[in-house]
């Protein structure tokens, strides 16, 4: 295979640095208050060299979670997969190294200050009551696309974790605290090496806005308090250079 010219490397090089930079911004600023101009501006370039390599800052951000998530799931290597432990010693160590390789990634806060939910993406299996949720009722979500967290501390207790940060909804931010919960691993022929965590939290929609009351014989349709609840993975990825070796 012919090797990439100068320019070609060169082109790679900046979209990295762009990445990066982004991951900066988004992790200082917040997504909804970090611009394109901010982006640029860490780099040194212009906004028309921005534009060669991305659409918008939403384009960027895509990328921004995808760099976030291979560079966690790179901290999990083969010898932590689930059939490298013989023993309940190797056990023991495995559990150890796992525990240390997601501190390393969680002691850069740029690598888990950021959640992103798109709110037009509700779905609840009644469309007329997404389309409501998406309405100025509640969500606005035409106007307000995007729920994003960005967390600001993280401290572990064994499988647990807490994270503080700051959630913007409708434009409206206040601190909340998720509690997170590893639930295990496992390694599958056909689904790779997984971990699972869930996290829960619960807020005040009115204090983000979402003011919209029904009654209906004598009672709120809708809570004021709304319990959250995340659910997610670490999928260990195969490099490409791995992939081919094999």
């Amino acid at each position: 295979m012919a090797r990439p010219s100068y320019a070609e490397r060169r082109k790679l090089q900046l979209r990295e640095e762009i990445i990066d930079a982004a991951i900066e911004v988004f992790a200082e600023s917040g997504y909804h208050d970090a611009g394109v101009a901010d982006i640029a501006k860490r780099v040194g370039i212009g906004h028309s060299t921005f534009y060669r390599h991305f659409d918008n800052k939403r384009a960027i951000l895509d990328e921004v979670i995808n760099t976030v998530i291979e560079r966690s799931t790179a901290a999990l290597a083969a010898e932590n997969a689930p059939e490298a432990a013989n023993t309940l010693d190797e056990y023991r160590e495995q559990v150890g190294r796992i525990g240390a390789a997601l501190s390393e990634i969680t002691s850069d806060l740029r690598m888990v200050r950021l959640i992103l939910i798109e709110a037009a993406s509700i779905d609840t299996g009644n469309a007329m009551r997404d389309d409501h949720l998406r309405s100025g009722d509640f969500f606005e979500s035409e106007q307000y696309p995007d729920i994003t967290f960005t967390s600001t501390d993280v401290t572990r207790d064994g499988d647990d974790w807490t994270i503080t940060g700051d959630l913007t909804i409708k434009g409206n931010t206040h601190a909340v605290t998720l509690d997170v919960t590893r639930y295990g691993e496992f390694n599958d022929p056909m689904m790779g090496h997984r971990i699972a965590y869930g996290a829960t939290t619960q807020i005040n929609r009115k204090d983000f806005g979402l003011n919209f009351n029904a009654i209906l014989d004598g009672r709120l349709v809708v809570s004021e308090n709304v319990q959250i609840f995340i659910e997610g993975e670490l999928v260990e990825q195969t490099q490409p250079g791995e992939a081919a070796a094999s």
